[in-house]
């Protein structure tokens, strides 16, 4: 004799199609989530648009308004605004989340174009996105020297005007994983 197969066709259909139906309602979830990050996202854009089309010349307190939403929407551990001034970078706001770190002396450091990872991405005006600082040719560690800080990864997008670069915005060690694709979208979204 045959031996009797343990499920019959009509269960084994049943299963597959709640199967089916479970991995459906898994994608819907995770096609949720990335809207409802999309939607954030788009707010904090439509955000800072407001603080600039507002600011009465306080361009100062805007860009560090904006480098807090920056901050606190991509999760980072720190950051950097650098300016141009006659062919070097200038820090004109920072921010680390470390206290102990001062981050008002690196205000005084001018970073030559191409030195850094900001210096690469303004010298080539194109983002830069690095998950190991330390495996990264481009990395210095000269401010990790300076300010006792650890650098692990890096996202760096030019600062764009009329075309031209005029700065960088940079942001260091995303907590809770890494840089994505998404991060830099949203960080060329602002810096442009």
């Amino acid at each position: 004799g045959f031996l009797q197969p343990l499920v019959t066709t009509d269960t084994q259909g049943r299963v597959e199609r709640l199967a089916d139906l479970a991995a459906l309602t898994i994608e819907k979830g995770l096609l949720s989530a990335f809207v409802l990050k999309r939607d954030h996202e788009m707010a904090i854009i439509k955000q800072i648009g407001s603080l600039l089309a507002a600011s009465t010349f306080d361009m100062q307190g805007v860009i560090g308004h904006t480098l807090d939403l920056i901050r606190a929407t991509l999760d980072v551990e720190a950051g950097s605004l650098l300016l141009l001034d006659k062919g070097d970078l200038v820090f004109n706001v920072a921010f680390n989340i470390n206290d102990a770190i001062n981050v008002d002396m690196l205000r005084t450091i001018k970073l030559e174009l191409g030195r850094g990872i900001a210096g690469y991405c303004a010298a080539r005006g194109e983002p830069i996105m690095v998950r190991n600082a330390k495996d990264s040719k481009q990395f210095s560690p000269e401010f990790d020297r300076l300010t006792g800080f650890n650098t692990r990864s890096v996202l760096a997008v030019p600062l764009i005007s009329q075309g031209q670069v005029i700065g960088v915005i940079e942001v260091i060690n995303k907590r809770g994983g890494d840089v994505h694709d998404n991060d830099m979208r949203l960080m060329q979204s602002i810096a442009t």
